[in-house]
């Protein structure tokens, strides 16, 4: 049976669905309703013409003014240092010889006086003229000195290039919610807190009934103030104000961060408020209340109410919007029909709140809370449903692109760090509890997976990297392993990764010694990845500061046999030989090794100490939760510390106290020692490589015991990796403290066989071929002695700064003070001098002056012969 037409009061017979307003149309209502939709393309041809046009006359100048204008205030600022150093220089040069001149001529005018009161008193002794003359011999040899001086000017190379100008342009990575990690960790909190949450790049706000609390990254309490006010609505931050904004029923209240203190209380009237959210310029704040309205208020110079949307432009009659959130230009808004009990989302133009997309959710909106969204990288977003306990992700077309089940009651969720999640979440037991509780989020972009990798898969990663990062990467094979694979160490610079630049520092990490201990293998595959992708401003110091080596598994053959979630047992612990390789270290007071052999894997990594002059380390096992310092067996009496001990302690509490939670499984056993022990007070070891590397070569090295279980459950290596992380980074950065420099002979030339002591302790450091050194020291004042061959040929006293940049000297050091040369004859020992061939008026004066003297002198002794 025929339907009649659906447009009102036409009676003509229906010809088809019309597919934009699915209704039943006549042919003149179809053919209207397709003109209609023709007609709306002639505006969308307008704006593309107008983008055309913006395209095409783009002033690309005028883009990059303000880049161009940084470089060239860099290239001022280096030609005025450089200007600055070469007027200094040039000062001193003129004061040392002015300050030679000045002092002859004061002695030139002393004589002249002393001769001018002899000739008043016409009375002279024979004893005068011999003292006149022999200080006029020493004023004609002092003078001829000053003729002659020359001064030997030692410069380097300015080492400039194009490293020390990084264009980075921003990107974002998509975030894969599917790769969500198990909680690392949470916050509990008493029924009565409010649920909302928002952070800004250094804290998290939160309620914590009864205050409100600020806590950092590592989720503890920095500061808190009583919250004696109403129920917090919702929170944001604003980066234009420096402060965090507190939406309470009522009134807005802004919250500095620095003293914890409400700084100012904006009161409208009668409006309820329920969510809010920030730009740069505006906070948008939405009514409580059904048709809800958006209302917009100014945050400079002052904040005061500039716009009021209002139903129909915001919602329907019987909707009310639950939460909102600015990103990028675009608000989100989640939006609730009271009526038939649904939800959806709709992205919208902050500016004229023009629809983008509109999302309807399968969600039943029952128990009548506050539905909130959270903004991800790549204008992407997560809706918390706490309805059906799950997580959706959205794209940022308005499509579905993950779904999650998060049985926790999520309430809100919060992004920070670019990749961790912070959800407020609710449970019902008997005692109702708040909990606060953060993960971690990859990004599915070549990401490494938190799982366990096998040698192949290992080696895939390290090629697949040093071939995508081929200017700050670099993968050497550095040897085999006793079953033939390669032992793979990955060189990480932000420039020439690939070869020793002078005076940069050699740092290193090596994992997996013990093929069973594999916790640290994961976490250095992480690192290696950080350092090259992430734009973190510590990871661009020690890419810029240092060359990086990483070897996440210097026991491929053990790690082949060890097996998964085994804790303690020493299945896959020794080499394909059965060689312990933590125990195959030659001891530096001979004492017998447990085994006799050598193991390749040994033989390589001193082959590799003997090349590589590494300045920090650390080795990673796991099995305790402890940072083990050398030494690491009694050398001499019972004595368990180095020279070196008060560096080591250092480094080891700076590694410690970056790190962001302990391992709880055995975190009790060095409690007292604030997780930190010298190896020979927990056991006794011969042959160990930290001791190796620092008896033989002066480097710093740590063993890390970053797990108590040595082959844990695959799901807890997202919280290791995220506990380590900031600590490892840090780690690298102790190698910038102390000194460092060149010593050179007078000929720019290093000094073979040359080492370094530091006051009188032991080991000395070995001087590079290129004449380099480094020491990492503590702040104070201490004798820096240069070794030839054992033999002290210079001393000098240093102070170092407690500072990340280390002192830097070029010391020059006489051939004639060493070795072979000291042997040398006098004859065929030849000092080159340049001899000045002009002299300067005042020499003139001075020899004028000098042959008057000698005139006058001759006259007294004729009259007195």
């Amino acid at each position: 049976m025929s339907q009649s037409c659906s447009v009102e009061k036409c009676t003509r017979t229906s010809r088809g669905l019309c597919d934009c307003c699915q209704q039943t149309l006549c042919l003149q209502h179809l053919t209207a309703h397709n003109a209609l939709l023709i007609s709306q393309l002639n505006p969308l041809t307008d704006e593309i013409n107008i983008l055309g046009n913006r395209l095409n006359t783009l002033n690309i100048q005028e883009t990059i003014a303000g880049s161009r204008e940084k470089l060239e205030q860099w290239r001022e600022d280096c030609h005025k240092k450089i200007d600055y150093f070469f007027n200094k220089k040039c000062q001193e040069l003129d004061q040392v010889v002015n300050e030679k001149v000045d002092q002859q001529r004061t002695e030139l005018n002393q004589i002249q006086m002393k001769i001018r009161d002899l000739i008043d008193a016409q009375e002279t002794t024979r004893e005068d003229i011999d003292s006149l003359t022999s200080i006029i011999r020493q004023l004609e040899t002092n003078i001829n000195n000053i003729e002659q001086t020359c001064f030997k000017i030692h410069t380097r190379p300015l080492m400039i290039d194009e490293t020390f100008i990084l264009i980075r342009k921003i990107t974002e990575h998509e975030l894969d919610l599917s790769t969500l990690s198990p909680v690392y960790n949470t916050i509990h909190r008493p029924a009565e807190s409010f649920r909302s949450l928002t952070c800004n790049d250094r804290y998290f706000l939160i309620h914590q009934h009864p205050c409100l609390c600020l806590f950092d990254r590592e989720m503890n309490i920095v500061k808190q103030m009583l919250w004696s006010y109403g129920a917090i609505q919702d929170m944001c931050w604003s980066s234009t104000l420096d402060r965090f904004i507190v939406l309470e029923k009522n009134n807005i209240y802004l919250i500095n961060e620095n003293t914890m203190s409400i700084d100012n209380v904006l009161r409208l009237g009668k409006r309820r408020w329920i969510s809010c959210t920030c730009s740069d310029t505006v906070l948008f704040a939405s009514t409580d209340k059904r048709a809800s309205s958006l209302v917009e208020f100014t945050l400079f110079p002052m904040m005061e109410l500039i716009r009021e949307w209002e139903y129909p432009r915001t919602c329907a009659k019987d909707e009310i919007i639950d939460g909102i959130i600015y990103n990028n230009e675009k608000l989100a808004l989640m939006i609730v029909n009271l009526f038939n009990e649904s939800l959806r989302m709709e992205l919208r133009y902050s500016k004229t709140l023009d629809r983008i997309w509109t999302l309807q959710l399968d969600i039943r909106c029952v128990q009548k809370k506050v539905f909130r969204c959270c903004s991800l990288t790549c204008n992407e977003w997560i809706i918390v449903d706490y309805e059906t306990e799950r997580l959706l992700q959205i794209t940022k077309d308005g499509k579905i692109k993950k779904t999650i089940q998060y049985h926790s009651s999520p309430r809100c969720a919060i992004l920070f760090d670019l990749n961790k999640l912070a959800v407020s979440t609710m449970n019902d037991f008997q005692i109702q509890l708040s909990f606060l509780i953060i993960s971690i989020l990859l990004h599915n972009s070549d990401a490494i997976d938190y799982r366990y990798h096998n040698y192949s898969e290992m080696t895939s990663i390290l090629q697949d990297l040093a071939s995508r990062y081929s200017t700050k990467a670099s993968l050497v094979e550095i040897g085999k392993s006793q079953g033939g694979k390669s032992l793979w160490a990955m060189a990480l610079s932000a420039y020439a990764p690939n070869q020793h630049v002078l005076l940069r520092p050699e740092v290193k990490y090596i994992g997996n010694i013990h093929g069973n201990e594999v916790v640290g293998l994961e976490v250095l595959l992480y690192l290696i990845e950080y350092l090259l992708t992430s734009n973190d401003t510590l990871v661009y110091q020690v890419m810029n500061r240092s060359r990086i080596w990483i070897m996440p598994s210097m026991n491929p053959d053990g790690l082949e046999k060890s097996m998964y979630g085994d804790c303690s047992s020493i299945t896959g612990r020794y080499t394909l030989n059965n060689i312990d390789l933590n125990r195959n270290f030659p001891d530096y007071y001979g004492a017998t090794l447990p085994s006799s052999i050598r193991a390749q894997e040994t033989s390589a990594i001193m082959s590799w100490l003997a090349n590589v002059s590494f300045v920090l380390s650390a080795n990673f096992h796991g099995g305790s939760f402890v940072i083990n310092t050398p030494l690491d067996r009694y050398y001499v009496g019972r004595v368990s510390t180095s020279d070196d001990d008060d560096i080591y302690q250092m480094v080891a509490h700076s590694y410690i106290n970056r790190t962001k939670q302990t391992d709880k499984a055995c975190s009790n056993q060095f409690t007292d020692t604030g997780y930190i022990t010298r190896g020979a007070d927990w056991y006794e070891i011969v042959g160990g490589m930290q001791d190796y590397g620092y008896f033989n070569y002066g480097t710093i090295e740590l063993t890390l015991e970053i797990s108590c279980c040595k082959y844990p459950e695959s799901n807890l290596l997202a919280g290791y990796w995220d506990y380590n992380r900031d600590a490892m980074i840090g780690h690298l950065l102790q190698a910038q403290r102390g000194v460092k420099g060149l010593i050179l002979n007078e000929y720019s030339q290093p000094i073979p066989s040359t080492e370094i002591m530091i006051n009188n302790r032991k080991p000395v450091v070995k001087v590079t071929s290129l004449g380099e050194f480094w020491r990492i020291l503590l702040p104070g004042t201490y004798t820096l002695k240069v070794l030839y061959k054992g033999i002290q040929i210079h001393s000098r006293e240093i102070t170092i700064q407690n500072s990340l940049s280390p002192l830097n000297l070029t010391i020059i050091i006489s051939s004639s003070t060493y070795l072979p040369y000291i042997n040398m004859t006098t004859t065929t020992a030849t000092t080159i001098r340049s001899v000045k061939s002009s002299s300067s008026n005042i020499f003139i004066n001075w020899k004028i002056s000098l042959s008057l003297i000698f005139l006058f002198i001759y006259f007294i002794l004729i009259n007195e012969n």
